[in-house]
């Protein structure tokens, strides 16, 4: 009630930056994201909670080397996409690069606990490399986890995104969507993952 939210007020907002080493916080209810991540390298965020934000936990735009252990990103809501995560990157000159995602929860956000949107990509922007290892994605009010990966105008980005030993359970929209992936690009794999729809109310 202080001030009008906007998308764009980031608590964290690393642009840019190279070795950068973010942990043990608590990070609430800003105007925008929780942290993002710009054109950034050798990224490490460790034990944080990101609660309540405006527009995303935390959203990665373009970066590589990027390692996310033990954090928290809930209860999202606001200006869209409100999910927990968010790698987007938003303009056909960006790249998502190696990134690990250890350990987290996604929980009790207003769209999705995790969104993955590449279709600005292309087969020159490099590889992506992007995993999620022992991940929690529950109580979202779309989907556990959201992907598009192609806007099907052919090349696109190559690489390949994964998920290990990740539950996905009590979400409102279902698991998990995977959207516009194809045969030559990106590939998606899963391996000892639990999904779960208990709790599905919208398609």
């Amino acid at each position: 009630s202080l001030y009008r939210h906007a998308e764009w007020r980031h608590l964290i907002s690393l642009r840019n930056v190279n070795n950068a080493v973010v942990r043990d916080l608590l990070i609430e209810e800003s105007g925008g994201d929780g942290v993002y991540i710009l054109q950034s390298h050798n990224v490490h965020l460790e034990n944080l909670v990101c609660r309540g934000h405006n527009r995303q936990g935390t959203s990665l735009i373009a970066g590589d080397n990027v390692v996310i252990r033990n954090c928290v990103f809930k209860e999202t809501k606001g200006s869209l996409p409100e999910c927990g995560m968010d790698i987007e990157p938003a303009r056909s000159t960006f790249s998502v690069g190696k990134v690990l995602v250890d350990n987290c929860s996604f929980c009790s956000n207003n769209c999705s606990g995790l969104a993955i949107n590449v279709s600005h990509l292309k087969e020159n922007c490099g590889k992506m490399d992007v995993t999620y290892r022992n991940c929690r994605f529950f109580e979202n009010a779309h989907r556990g986890i959201w992907t598009i990966f192609s806007n099907g105008l052919g090349s696109p980005v190559q690489g390949s995104v994964g998920f290990e030993d990740c539950e996905v359970r009590n979400n409102r929209g279902g698991p998990l969507q995977i959207a516009n992936l194809e045969s030559n690009g990106v590939s998606v794999r899963f391996a000892r993952c639990r999904f779960d729809s208990a709790g599905m109310t919208k398609a």
